[in-house]
């Protein structure tokens, strides 16, 4: 029965390699047999192989950040890493091949990992083991274990492009087995010989023998020649590097190029200081307190809890991992100039600061209280909640990626300078302010409480519904689409530059404002009561019926295409000032207006009763019914062209129609009560 030592897990039940000075226990169960041990997490330098005592020889790469701490980066041109020839593999029956990578571009089996013996053009590989990209693709995998020239398995779409793959594979009794991410695969064709064969090829990586270079990043790789069994493969996909333990211990506080290891608790009290010139690694809990400083140029790499109150300081110049929960209450700072892990909470309280100049990645929740500041300046991944409360701030001045639910209250501000992706709920209360100056992508509902302001200034995509009550505003600097329900109450507004698309219903009450500089289109019912507006400078598209109700206003400054009807009531304005093209009923009551300042096409029956106006200030087209009803009034102040209209004129009850007309004539008028007809001014006959 194997032992479990504990260790600190990533995320979902992935262990953060311990960067620094490791070696291998060779006590550990699972290190029997093992090989090939390339945790690729030194961030500078040759790579080593811990199994062999031995750097590789690179070529071009460069090493770079991945979820589970450093990678090394391929550019599918010439860069590969050479390790000498392992002789061990020679004819065995059993293999185990562990490693991380992501794909970033298809080409023509690229090499991933590779000691095979010499390549035949048509044929392949005639003996040893590795793995490769299929023909001109990313995503399918190739693994070669053969004594033969036609040996192989392959996998089709196992992987996605630009995303990281934890590849875990078996070999024994001539069977390969897959599993990708955790989760077995089946073969889409499997042929292994009964050994791996035998040759004096070197190991290597990101290029195979035939010089097809890959274009991806790779970490984690270990390689046994066993099988392991299914239990220790579950322990590895949990802790995978369960079997490393520190090399070397220093004295807490010296300030040199060396690894320093901690494996019990550190405690910095009053004005203390540690600095280290390159990796430091903890693996039992920090705590600093007072003015304690932690300051280092390398790596920093928590295993336990980090608690930093007061006015501590840690400040690492290149890469900090935080493995478990990180507290910064009062004016306690956390200064990398890199990138930034944290794997479980952080937490910010008081005046507390955490600035990044590189990447940010929080796996887990995030909360923000009391003015905590949180900046990068360059990339924030949340894929946990996040919480920004009593003037908590989080800024990132290229990609914010949120996963989960963000929710910011009491005068918080959330403010990527570029893109910002929300996946799950947002929701912005009392004064709090979320701003992007590039993109916002939003796939769930959105909630603006009190005076909360929403503002990106480019483009804004609203898969989810969005609320709006009291005095929240949203702000889109370019283009906002809504793919749901939006509501809006009290003094709500909504407000876009250019253009602006309602893909479900759009309800404005209670002097709430939607605003857009260029093109609105609403693909289904828009319904303005008690005093909202809608405004657009440019084009309004309405599919289904509008409404304005208790003096709401609709105002476009372009065109109105409206093939529904279009109901106003009770002091409702509708005001075109370019060209209303209405294909069906228009009902104008109880004191409405509806105005044109171009052209006004009413293609279906219109009604305008109790002081209603139909005032189109260029020319006015009818095609239908037009009744005038209790002092209403019909007014050109252009060209009215009623001879179009296939049915009669209905003015009755002191209603008005006047033309300033052109040359044009009002034809078949049906005048009951005081109905007044005002003719043309040049010349124009009116015909009983």
């Amino acid at each position: 029965m194997l032992v479990r030592s504990h260790s600190p897990l990533w995320g979902n039940c992935r262990l953060q390699p311990r960067p620094g000075a490791v070696e291998i226990d060779w006590a550990h169960p699972l290190a029997r047999k093992l090989q090939i041990c390339i945790p690729l997490n030194e961030g500078g330098g040759p790579p080593r192989d811990l199994a062999r005592q031995i750097v590789g020889t690179p070529l071009g790469t460069y090493w770079t950040a991945s979820p589970v701490g450093a990678a090394l980066a391929f550019d599918g041109d010439d860069d590969r890493v050479i390790y000498p020839h392992l002789s061990a593999f020679d004819n065995a029956t059993q293999l185990t091949i562990s490693l991380w990578l992501r794909p970033q571009a298809a080409q023509d089996y690229a090499g991933y990992i590779h000691q095979v013996g010499a390549h035949t053009t048509g044929s392949g590989y005639t003996s040893g083991w590795g793995l490769c990209a299929n023909l001109n693709t990313c995503t399918d995998l190739i693994v070669y274990v053969r004594h033969d020239e036609t040996s192989s398995a392959v996998k089709t779409g196992c992987f996605i492009l630009n995303k990281w793959h934890q590849v875990f594979i078996t070999y024994a009794a001539s069977t390969l087995s897959l599993w990708v991410d955790g989760v077995a695969q089946a073969w889409t064709s499997h042929a292994a010989s009964a050994s791996i064969g035998e040759n004096d090829q070197v190991c290597k990586l990101g290029e195979n023998e035939a010089a097809n270079n890959a274009q991806l990043m790779l970490t984690q790789i270990n390689v046994w020649n066993r099988a392991l069994t299914g239990s220790e493969r579950l322990w590895l996909q949990s802790e995978p590097y369960a079997f490393l333990q520190p090399l070397i211990r220093r004295s807490y506080g010296s300030a040199g190029a060396a690894p320093s290891i901690y494996n019990e608790a550190v405690t910095l009290a009053a004005a203390a200081m540690a600095a280290l010139g390159a990796q430091q690694v903890h693996n039992a809990s920090v705590t600093m307190t007072a003015s304690g400083t932690m300051a280092h140029n390398s790596v920093g790499a928590f295993g336990h809890a980090l608690t930093l109150p007061a006015t501590a300081l840690l400040s690492p110049t290149t890469i900090g991992t935080f493995l478990h929960g990180v507290t910064l209450p009062a004016t306690a700072t956390l200064t990398p100039t890199s990138i930034g892990t944290f794997l479980h909470g952080l937490t910010l309280t008081a005046n507390a600061t955490e600035t990044h100049a590189g990447g940010m990645a929080y796996l887990a929740a995030a909360t923000f209280v009391a003015q905590a500041l949180a900046a990068s300046g360059q990339t924030l991944t949340i894929p946990g909640a996040v919480t920004l409360t009593a003037n908590a701030q989080a800024q990132a001045t290229h990609i914010a990626t949120c996963l989960n639910s963000l929710t910011l209250a009491a005068d918080a501000g959330f403010t990527p300078a570029t893109t910002a992706q929300l996946q799950a709920a947002l929701t912005l209360i009392a004064n709090a302010a979320a701003t992007a100056t590039g993109g916002k992508g939003m796939s769930a509902a959105v909630t603006l409480l009190a005076a909360a302001t929403l503002t990106p200034a480019h483009v804004a995509t609203l898969v989810g519904s969005v609320t709006l009550p009291a005095d929240a505003a949203v702000t889109i600097g370019t283009q906002m689409v809504m793919g749901a329900a939006a509501s809006f109450t009290a003094l709500a507004r909504l407000l876009a530059s250019p253009a602006k698309y309602y893909d479900e219903a759009l309800t404005l009450p209670a002097n709430a404002t939607a605003s857009a500089q260029s093109a609105a289109i609403f693909a289904s019912a828009l319904s303005l009561l008690a005093q909202s507006t809608l405004v657009s400078t440019n084009t309004a598209t309405l599919a289904s019926t509008l409404s304005l109700e208790a003096a709401a206003q609709a105002t476009i400054g372009g065109t109105l295409t409206q093939p529904v009807s279009v109901n106003l009531a009770a002091t409702a304005m509708l005001d075109t000032q370019a060209q209303a093209d209405l294909v069906a009923a228009l009902t104008v009551a109880i004191q409405a207006a509806c105005a044109a300042t171009a052209t006004s096409i009413l293609q279906a029956q219109t009604t305008l009763t109790a002081e209603a106006t139909v005032s189109p200030t260029a020319t006015a087209t009818l095609t239908a019914i037009l009744t005038l009803a209790a002092a209403a009034t019909l007014a050109s102040s252009h060209t009215y062209l009623p001879a179009n209209l296939p049915a009669i004129i209905r003015l009755v009850s002191s209603s008005l129609v006047m033309a300033a007309l052109t040359g044009g004539a009002l034809t078949q008028p049906s005048l009951t009560g005081s109905a007044v007809v005002t003719p043309s001014l040049t010349g124009g006959d009116v015909e009983a």
